[in-house]
C-alpha cells in the first residue's frame, strides 16, 4: 500500500484531516524504523568521553532533566549500529543544492525513489519516510539557490570538532566555498518529523556556527551557516548576536561531562 494510501486509509479510519493523519504517520513510521534499526546493533560501544552529534546535543539543550540524563546514558553506550531511514532523501537533496544534479535531475531521483521493487516492510516504510521528505523539500525547492557560493556535498563522515572537551559531529550535507575554494560556511539538513522551533532553531545553527569556526576559521560568518528544516519548510542562519546562546550550550556541555562520569 501507498503511503497516500496509508495516509487516506488513516484520516478516514481515524476521522481526522488528510493533514493530521500525514504527520500520525510519518511520526509512527519514524518510531517504527528506529526499532527495526536498532534491534540489529546490540553491540555498545562505551565512548570514554562525552561525545554528541549536533541533532542530540540541541535535544539536549531543551529538555527535562530526567530526559537529559537519559540522553546522556544513551549516547554514553551508543549502538553501534543505526542506519538513517531518511538518507536517500538526504543525498538527493544534497547533490541539487550542491547543483551535483539539476531539477530535471532532481526529479529523476524521486522518481527512480517512488518506484523502486520493494521486497520488505522495512523496505516499504523506508521508501515512504524518503519520499515524504522529498515532497516536504519540494516546497522550498526554489529556496535554496546559493548562487554566491562555489557548493560542494559534504562527506557522509567528516571531522568531528572539540567544544567545551565535548566531541561534537555535525556532519554538514553540502559545504560553501568562495571563488578560490576556500570553505567559508555550510548548509545543515534537519530531518524531523515535527518542524523546529526558533529556540531549537537557534541552537542547531549556532552549533553549526562554532563547528564551522573551529574547523575553518574565524572568519566564518553566521550569515553563511544555513539550516534547512525540511519538515517545518524554513531556511534560517545563525543569529547575529549569539552569546547568549554560547553561555547556555556552555553550560550544558560543563553540565553532560559530570552526569557522562555518573551515568
Amino acid at each position: 500500500m501507498k503511503r497516500k494510501d496509508i495516509i487516506k486509509k488513516t484520516a478516514t479510519e481515524a476521522g481526522i484531516s488528510t493533514v493530521k493523519a500525514e504527520k500520525l504517520v510519518n511520526g509512527i513510521a519514524g518510531l517504527l524504523l528506529n526499532e527495526l534499526y536498532n534491534f540489529k546493533g546490540n553491540i555498545e560501544t562505551k565512548y570514554s568521553r562525552p561525545h554528541f552529534n549536533i541533532i542530540r546535543l540541541t535535544e539536549y539543550m531543551i529538555s527535562t532533566p530526567a530526559r537529559r540524563q537519559m540522553i546522556v546514558k544513551n549516547q554514553k553506550r551508543k549502538k553501534s549500529l543505526f542506519v538513517e531511514y531518511y538518507n536517500e532523501a538526504s543525498i538527493v537533496i544534497s547533490k541539487f543544492i550542491s547543483e551535483e544534479i539539476n531539477e530535471e535531475g532532481y526529479w529523476e531521483e524521486c522518481h527512480r525513489i517512488n518506484n523502486k521493487r520493494i521486497y520488505t516492510d522495512l523496505s516499504e516504510v523506508n521508501q515512504s519516510m524518503c519520499i515524504f521528505y522529498l515532497e516536504e523539500f519540494e516546497k522550498i525547492i526554489y529556496d535554496v539557490q546559493f548562487d554566491k557560493y562555489k557548493k560542494k556535498t559534504g562527506k557522509k563522515k567528516q571531522q568531528k570538532a572539540m567544544l567545551h572537551r565535548l566531541k561534537l559531529e555535525v556532519n554538514p550535507e553540502v559545504l560553501l566555498c568562495d571563488n578560490n575554494g576556500k570553505t567559508n560556511g555550510a548548509v545543515k539538513l534537519i530531518f524531523d518529523n515535527k518542524p523546529k522551533e526558533k529556540l531549537e532553531r537557534d541552537y542547531l545553527s549556532t552549533l553549526l556556527l562554532q563547528y564551522m569556526k573551529l574547523l575553518y576559521g574565524v572568519h566564518i560568518k553566521n550569515t553563511d551557516c544555513y539550516i534547512i528544516d525540511i519538515f517545518g519548510g524554513v531556511i534560517d542562519t545563525a543569529p547575529a548576536s549569539c552569546k547568549k546562546i554560547m553561555l547556555d550550550i556552555k553550560a550544558a556541555c560543563d553540565e553532560i561531562k559530570d552526569t557522562w562520569k555518573r551515568v
